[in-house]
């Protein structure tokens, strides 16, 4: 029986809508894992993030391989036990029994690491769902807007899906509805932490009035903050106290000189030629940069949306770009399997631009967080993160520090409970690969096998369209 799924729609201002999926009577940011079994159930203890068929029950034991570390300290020849969906010991061999009659992963001569995390997508069903998982992808923060939840929703509980983390906006989706007023926010983002959510996501129609109300309301509650910005500036953000900035295009755009951006303000159509043009010395950066370190605010630059075309390829991912292709070309009724065509023209100068700038943002101590933004532009759910992993090394982070950014890095700033790690009581989720991550971030996508809550998947499965009935093993 599937978890049961509707929607709601909560009036925050006069045209402002604001969606959640509701799993029976609680509205949730994770889709968690707690309590899994195939009865579903009309508790907020029922909600799960993969079909309750893919939760584990029992226990399953990966064996031999490198254990990785993305903050340091790797193990060799390391075991991981994961017993109902969670982790209960992770260590040398020589230091962990497994019980008799434990399902065993050998994994020798391997390297094993956490599931990794996007933390700004809007893939949401089944065959993007699967595109995540067979790249390594098995935690999702869906920053969509509401009509994401329109489209192809029912389907993720018939198949393995990422653990995902829906992220409410403050703002307001009709462009002539009124402004929330600050007024509102303490019952609006006190619904949203009531109900379980994680974070808000700020959205750059907020003056800096609102943005500085919604961030001190947020964290009042126990709410992370991320802000996508248009009108408030990246400074004043920061001087607020929130947690990430998103987009290097539009938090750098707010470091232009007062006066440059034609209007409006949120998407100034002289947007591009600016951004084209910025340097890493240029003040309004310089000063950013500095807000940004003294604040200890992180970034999530989503910069594979305009350095794509400078990538290099995933061949190991091929097949699951394939399988995305065909959903695109069989126009699946009432899906969303179709990522929005690319943006015409060669991107390069803003590449190039905004990777000397966020290389600065980095050197300087920022924390980077990996988000793919995926489907914008036609990219490819999973395959998309693990090409902005390849990003973060363009801008100078170590392979390791790539990782961090897909792993602890969005745990502690958006504070996923749970995700980007596999020491005792993390979450049962598991990417095990063919060569070092740690030497070379390629090889982050050279995948051999995935574990999903303690639950091996058959990654061929994943990519078969349509979809089979189940791909867990």
């Amino acid at each position: 029986m599937k978890s049961p799924v509707r929607t709601v729609r909560t009036s925050i201002g006069v045209g402002s809508l604001v969606t959640c999926l509701l799993f029976s009577s609680a509205c949730s940011a994770e889709l968690t894992d707690s309590a899994a079994n195939s009865s579903g159930g009309n508790d907020a203890s029922t909600r799960v993030a993969a079909n309750s068929r893919v939760i584990a029950n029992g226990t399953i034991a990966i064996k031999g391989a490198t254990l990785v570390d993305p903050s340091g300290g790797d193990t060799a020849n390391a075991v991981v036990l994961i017993t109902d969906g969670r982790v209960t010991a992770s260590g040398p061999a020589s230091s962990i029994d497994i019980p008799s009659g434990t399902k065993t992963i050998e994994a020798q001569g391997k390297w094993i690491m956490p599931g990794l995390t996007d933390a700004f997508s809007s893939s949401m069903d089944t065959q993007w769902a699967g595109a995540n998982l067979y790249a390594g992808v098995t935690t999702l923060v869906n920053g969509s807007w509401a009509p994401i939840y329109d489209h192809g929703v029912p389907d993720l509980y018939d198949w393995p899906a990422p653990r995902t983390y829906v992220q409410h906006v403050l703002g307001f989706t009709d462009p002539h509805g009124d402004p929330v007023p600050p007024a509102a926010y303490s019952d609006v983002l006190g619904a949203w932490a009531s109900a379980g959510f994680t974070d808000a996501l700020l959205y750059r129609d907020l003056t800096n009035d609102q943005e500085q109300a919604g961030i001190a309301q947020a964290h009042s509650l126990g709410l992370r903050t991320v802000s996508e910005l248009g009108i408030t500036s990246g400074v004043q953000a920061a001087q607020a106290g929130t947690d990430a900035l998103i987009h290097d295009t539009r938090y750098l755009l707010t470091a232009t000189p007062d006066g440059a951006r034609q209007p409006p303000l949120v998407d100034p159509p002289n947007g591009p030629t600016l951004l084209q043009a910025m340097k890493p010395t240029d003040p309004g950066v310089q000063t950013l940069q500095a807000a940004l370190v003294k604040a200890g605010t992180s970034v999530i630059p989503t910069a594979v949306a305009e350095c794509v075309q400078a990538l290099k390829p995933l061949p190991a991912l091929q097949p699951a770009a394939n399988m995305l292709q065909n959903a695109a070309k069989a126009q699946e009724p009432g899906g969303m399997t179709i990522p929005r065509l690319p943006k015409p023209g060669d991107r390069s100068q803003m590449c190039n631009a905004m990777t000397a700038i966020d290389a600065s943002f980095a050197k300087a101590g920022v924390k980077q967080i990996a988000g793919s933004a995926a489907p914008v532009f036609g990219l490819m759910p999973g395959i998309a993160l693990q090409q902005e992993l390849q990003q973060m090394v363009r801008i100078g982070l170590t392979p390791r520090q790539a990782l961090a950014s897909a792993t602890t890095n969005p745990q502690t700033v958006l504070g996923l409970s749970g995700t980007g790690c596999l020491a005792n009581g993390c979450n049962g989720d598991a990417v095990i690969l063919n060569s070092d991550p740690t030497v070379d971030i390629l090889a982050a996508a050279d995948i051999s096998d995935v574990v999903l809550a303690g639950k091996q998947l058959d990654r061929t499965k994943l990519i078969t369209f349509p979809a089979a009935a189940s791909a867990s093993k």
